[in-house]
């Protein structure tokens, strides 16, 4: 029977504990994939909360239109419009004869603004920029 430097027979070899640089490999690229699928978890919340405000500033485009269509000016603030909007949604409403102007925000995620303006009403909230259509930043 052969001995090697450290003193153990080849026979003893498979008893040895440790692992192989294999088994190592495979475990660090399972740990990448499961961080990598966390990650997408993260940043799809992020879309659905952006989508939740563009959501309810739509929602909010036909509350208001219903309420010219009653009164012949747009409602200055979201109480008149009797629009309960969405929870944990953060709206401030400007509206005037000419035209009304919306920006939201969420609570959770307070670093996304979303914004939408109708007619010619100054200031326009930010990031909006194009009447009628809904803009969001963070």
């Amino acid at each position: 029977m052969k001995i090697s430097e450290t003193g153990r027979s080849r026979a003893d070899a498979p008893n040895r504990r440790g692992f192989t640089l294999i088994e190592l490999l495979v475990t660090v690229v399972i740990l990448g994939i499961l961080a990598a699928i966390s990650l997408k978890m993260v940043n799809v919340r992020d879309r659905a909360y952006e989508a939740q405000m563009v959501s309810d500033l739509r929602n909010l485009v036909s509350a208001q239109e219903a309420y010219f269509s009653d009164y012949f000016t747009y409602a200055q603030n979201a109480q008149k419009l009797d629009w309960p909007g969405t929870e944990g949604v953060l709206d401030v409403v400007v509206g005037k004869t000419s035209g009304w102007t919306a920006r939201v925000k969420h609570q959770v995620r307070t670093d996304i603004t979303c914004a939408i303006f109708m007619g010619t009403v100054k200031p326009v909230f930010k990031p909006a920029v194009e009447e009628g259509v809904v803009a969001c930043e963070s």
